[in-house]
């Protein structure tokens, strides 16, 4: 019997979680990756009874998907929903203590439950977005004010909460070790350019796992491609490991482990932002609109690309892959890089030489 499951990530008030990063695992292989929307779209599964699907999360660290919950699927129809600690805020500015509509961030301030929060600020549920007060952890007296907060200190180790919601209410604890979120600029990568700040942290994450050979070409890329045809434009994926190229099936790839150049940190997958949303993510656009628009945007960028000496993956047949644009510095082909990268270990990919 086939169990048909929704699975949401939701914060600590119960609201979406934006720009998730999440794959969905059965054993050793992949059956969804995505990120989360502001509007809340959910995944939807079906698989057999007693399939336990791995919960995986993209590290902010170390740019790698690590298992995070395991999920067993029961009944015909299950909900679950993945859920913050109360002392992780979505979109909190601990910087200035404001709210923003910007990428979630972790609270440093552990003591801070979500019923202290709306005690301080006299907020009702359905009243979750004015200024916040913050109070500081209970060893002090200080409330934050606008001042500077080394975000660096934000590795606390959080809980996530996993709730099944059928005939029987179950509850799951668990421990989710939380990275840092310092992000640094690199190069000079236009803000405009990405459409919106959560789109440009998410560009310049992306960019900072590249190999530094390839991150400035990357960078052109965006600006003139912004500056060229008005378009705005992030990255969905750069480096990938090689146990995460090899669980790609389906079509996507023909490349194995250590056969794409995302191992070697040459190559991204970039996609069009419109009105503020991934154009391939914009639920306001039916499925076959989303796909013929970033494919057309793709096509327009890809002169671009080549003109900086990059390989677009557009032009190959199978698999057509659109997104695709890779470096190979000084003619260099994977084949000639392998050794040289598994001599170095595959996670030292940057200091290939060429």
């Amino acid at each position: 019997m086939d169990c048909l499951a929704n699975i949401k990530f939701l914060d600590a008030f119960g609201q979406p979680m934006n720009g998730l990063a999440h794959q969905l695992w059965e054993g050793s292989k992949l059956i969804s990756e995505y990120v989360t929307t502001a509007r809340g779209e959910s995944v939807w599964i079906r698989h057999p009874e007693g399939t336990t699907i791995d919960v995986r999360v993209r590290s902010e660290a170390f740019a790698e998907y690590k298992s995070k919950v395991k999920i067993k699927l029961k009944g015909l129809k299950s909900i679950f929903i993945i859920s913050y600690p109360n002392f992780m805020l979505q979109e909190l500015n601990f910087l200035t203590a404001y709210h923003a509509k910007k990428r979630f961030l972790l609270a440093q301030f552990k003591a801070n439950m979500v019923n202290e929060i709306k005690k301080l600020n006299s907020l009702s549920s359905k009243s979750l977005n004015p200024n916040f007060k913050i109070q500081q952890n209970r060893t002090t007296t200080a409330v934050v004010k606008e001042q500077t907060v080394d975000k660096t200190d934000i590795n606390a180790v959080i809980k996530l909460r996993v709730k099944r919601f059928t005939s029987k209410y179950q509850k799951q604890l668990l421990n989710w070790e939380a990275q840092s979120l310092t992000i640094q600029n690199v190069g000079k990568l236009i803000p405009q350019a990405c459409g919106g700040e959560k789109h440009y942290k998410r560009a310049l994450e992306r960019i900072a796992e590249l190999h530094p050979v390839y991150q400035p070409y990357v960078i052109k890329l965006i600006n003139m491609g912004y500056q060229g045809l008005g378009i705005c434009w992030t990255i969905k994926d750069s480096y990938r490991s090689p146990d995460a190229q090899d669980a790609l099936t389906g079509g996507v790839t023909n490349a194995g482990p250590l056969q794409s150049y995302h191992q070697y940190g040459l190559a991204i997958d970039i996609v069009s932002v419109r009105n503020g949303e991934i154009v391939n993510y914009d639920s306001r656009l039916k499925r076959q609109s989303r796909q013929d628009q970033a494919i057309a945007d793709q096509t327009l960028l890809a002169p671009i690309g080549e003109s900086l000496g990059l390989i677009w993956g557009g032009r190959w047949k199978k698999p057509f892959d659109p997104p695709h644009f890779e470096l190979h510095p000084n003619g260099k082909t994977w084949r000639e890089l392998k050794p040289q990268l598994l001599k170095l270990g595959v996670t030292n990919y940057k200091k290939l030489q060429f």
